[in-house]
């Protein structure tokens, strides 16, 4: 095709070939005749410029532009156009100043206004906001106006996001992505039933589109309801099933749920986005698949270090392979970029419980560091008073992710059996949803058993408010999956800890903390924030209900002296190693057996040898088994001689078990709060001599005791007598107990007396 020199005969021509749809023509005939200077050849360029953006030449255009605007530097409106290609181009600085010159030459331009706002938006400005208010005073109706000033408020200021889609969806009802931001931060400001309301109402409300039903499903998932979640997401993936955001949160439910094989199905071929990774992690650790959560972590980390839940959960991985030094720092740093994340602060928490090095001192400095984050985030409750509430029953709230087959749950079940149902009305939180037997037999025992799994902490305190609760429980401490931020919100008057945590929760809201000892009810506590009440001297404890008769010692068999580690792996630092190997040291012929949560993978495995190893035991004589269920472990105690109580964080349930089994638990004893609890135990069984003060006498107790077997094998013979008589079986006696203390600490108007049957004439 010839086409003419003349500028201006080209560039009416390229506008005929382009009304015809003929672009590839006008772009050949713009393109021969882009020479020369003048109003003419710079509307040529222009236009040869618009057909480049048009066709994805996004930097062939600005580059014609800039030469449109060399031949003519009075072109009316490039300013604009040169803004547009430089936002095609990301340069944003450049284009924001290209708007603002338009501006000047054009103060009513809107399109120059809008797109200032949308470049410094885009280049994450604090004048943005501004940029975009400018745009609605000289256009209100503007709803994209409004939904970028939302999406731009959202992280900082959720209520004036709201507000701001809120004047979004008044003027555009059908604006589906509207819908779904403004429900997002409705969730964000604890306002779920408005959520709810949004992305189910409008127009065309039943004809529900992928984006929709994914909001729908997030809402639905936050408030509990995982089966409506469950449904909305597959409905959204049939319509869009290779949207893997459906996909990520569809899986996350089914790993919630503890479906892992379901949830590992969904993210196969995931794209390897830190995200999908992070959720394969925490599948394959569920899963005692270590090595292959590590993999996906080091890889996710690879894309994102400094995300705090990749840390978090990499700790988690270290400490199930006894790496605590690595865990710690890991589990540290996580804290460091997610300071106001509560989870993530009470994994560091625990981490310190299990570290010998750091005093009561620092511990108490931590602790009291996570209640003033979390307690300074949200206000009281504003709840009826103590003296206000005049009811027969006292309202008892227990808050915990462990009604299930957990050590707290044997020592919690007899306490709900046998609390005096006149006096106390029980209702029971459940914070996780992977339930069993036992969740079933607490929720059996309580008047309400109440599932919040996955609810806000705020939800869950407002629920507790409504139920009147009038003394709430925590089961947890800083452990796996507690709900101490639910006490932040102080929803009950009387608020309590107890059972699963050997320190303070650090909050100046938990009034009181429930445990063994003598001190009288009310004394503060010198390393936390709560009084201290002592509920008995010793722990209660309920013998198994089929347990099996103990054994000789197997040292009477094998002539050869076999210790174990019947605690979780995470209990074992380098000064417990360094211990037991100067005890195999001591005794050449003896071998220890240690249980960890997946100890029949080889990471685990490994990686607890080589810390023993690295502190001198002979780990050739150290064998390390998988956890079993609590009937096999009753059995699996029968394979001992002596157990070795790891220190500074000690047994519970664990050292009664191996006591009622016959079995001598050498333990420490410590100053603090930490380490105690087995010596109590012992004292109380009157086997005072396993009880250490230092770590020389802590070996010299193992070996002298693994020495006697004569003496072993009397303790196999009197150790469940000795438990029987001792004041730990009576059940009766310690649920009274409990009761007083209650009662006892109760600051209102105490219930009334049960009603008493008039005799008979």
């Amino acid at each position: 095709m010839t086409t003419s020199r003349n500028p201006e005969l080209v560039f009416a021509l390229a506008v005929r070939l382009v009304q015809a749809g003929r672009l590839g023509e006008a772009h050949q005939a713009l393109a021969a005749a882009a020479v020369g200077r003048g109003r003419a050849s710079a509307e040529v360029l222009r236009l040869l410029a618009k057909l480049d953006l048009q066709a994805g030449r996004a930097a062939e255009a600005l580059r014609t532009m800039k030469r449109a605007l060399k031949a003519d530097p009075g072109l009316p409106e490039a300013r604009y156009e040169l803004g547009v290609m430089l936002l095609a181009n990301e340069r944003l600085a450049e284009a924001a100043t290209a708007f603002r010159k338009a501006l000047a030459d054009n103060p009513g331009d809107q399109r120059a206004r809008f797109n200032l706002a949308w470049a410094l938006g885009k280049a994450g400005r604090p004048e943005a906001a501004d940029a975009y208010r400018d745009v609605l005073a000289h256009d209100p109706d503007n709803v994209d106006a409004w939904f970028n000033l939302g999406n731009l408020l959202a992280p900082d200021d959720p209520r004036q996001a709201r507000a701001a889609y809120d004047e979004a969806l008044q003027r555009a009802p059908e604006r589906e992505d509207v819908r779904h931001n403004l429900s997002h931060v409705l969730v964000t400001l604890g306002r779920h039933a408005d959520a709810w309301a949004v992305v189910t109402g409008g127009p065309d409300a039943s004809r529900r589109s992928p984006m929709r039903l994914k909001a729908m499903g997030k809402i639905a998932m936050t408030l509990g309801r995982n089966d409506e979640a469950e449904q909305a997401f597959r409905d959204s993936l049939r319509a869009a099933p290779e949207d893997w955001e459906t996909r990520y949160n569809l899986a996350m439910l089914c790993y919630r749920d503890g479906r892992l094989a379901e949830a590992e199905a969904l993210m196969a071929g995931c794209p390897a986005r830190a995200e999908h990774l992070n959720l394969l992690a925490v599948i394959a650790l569920s899963r005692f698949q270590p090595l292959a959560a590590e993999r996906h972590l080091r890889q996710a980390l690879a894309q994102a270090p400094d995300w705090a839940d990749l840390h978090n959960n990499l700790g988690k991985v270290q400490a199930v392979q006894g790496e605590i030094a690595e865990a710690q720092a890991l589990f540290r740093r996580a804290h460091e970029l997610a300071p106001e994340d509560a989870a993530i602060h009470s994994n560091y928490l625990f981490s310190l419980c299990h570290d010998p090095a750091v005093d009561e001192d620092t511990l108490c400095r931590e602790h009291l560091r996570y209640g003033d984050i979390q307690e300074g985030r949200v206000e009281p409750l504003a709840i009826e008073p103590p003296g206000a509430r005049q009811r027969r029953r006292l309202r008892l709230g227990f808050l915990s992710p462990d009604f299930r087959e957990h050590a707290v749950m044997m020592l919690l079940l007899p306490v709900l059996r046998r609390l005096d149902r006149a006096r106390f009305e029980i209702h029971c939180y459940f914070t996780s949803s992977r339930g069993d037997a036992v969740t079933e037999a607490v929720a059996a025992s309580a008047d309400a058993f109440h599932r919040v799994a996955w609810l806000p902490p705020a939800a869950v305190a407002r629920r507790i408010a409504e139920d009147g609760i009038d003394v709430l429980i925590d089961l947890a401490g800083h452990t796996a999956n507690n709900a101490l931020p639910v006490m932040a919100h102080r929803p009950a008057p009387m608020q309590a800890t107890w059972l699963g945590y050997p320190f303070s929760t650090g909050m100046r809201r938990v009034d009181y903390r429930l445990g063994l000892g003598a001190p009288p009810p009310g004394v503060p506590d010198p390393h936390g924030t709560e009084r201290l009440v002592a509920l008995s001297a010793l722990p209660l404890f309920v013998p198994p209900a089929a347990s099996p008769d103990p054994l000789p010692p197997p040292v009477l068999r094998s002539g050869r002296v076999t210790f174990g580690s019947l605690n979780r792996a995470s209990k074992i630092n380098p000064a417990v190693a360094r211990a037991w190997g100067l005890i195999l040291a001591r005794m050449p012929t003896s071998r220890l057996i240690m249980l960890a949560d997946d100890g029949d993978q080889p990471a685990v495995r490994d990686g607890l040898l080589d810390l023993l190893g690295r502190h001198g035991a002979d780990t050739t004589r150290i064998e390390v088994a998988k956890t079993v269920s609590y009937e096999r472990f009753l059995h699996f105690i029968n394979g001992i001689d002596v157990a070795l109580d790891p220190f500074p964080y000690g047994g519970g349930t664990t050292t009664l078990t191996t006591l009622w089994m016959g079995v001598p638990v050498v333990t420490l004893k410590g100053a603090g709060l930490r380490q105690g609890t087995s010596a109590s135990m012992l004292a109380g069984v009157r086997l005072n001599h396993l009880i250490a003060e230092s770590e020389d006498d802590y070996v010299e107790a193992a070996c002298r005791t693994a020495a006697d077997t004569a003496g072993l094998a009397r303790l196999r013979a009197e150790g469940r007598a000795r438990m029987l008589l001792s004041p730990m079986l009576d059940e009766v006696a310690y649920v009274r107990r409990f009761e007083e203390v209650v009662l006892a600490l109760w600051p209102g108007p105490a219930p009334a007396a049960p009603m008493q049957s008039e005799a008979q004439a």
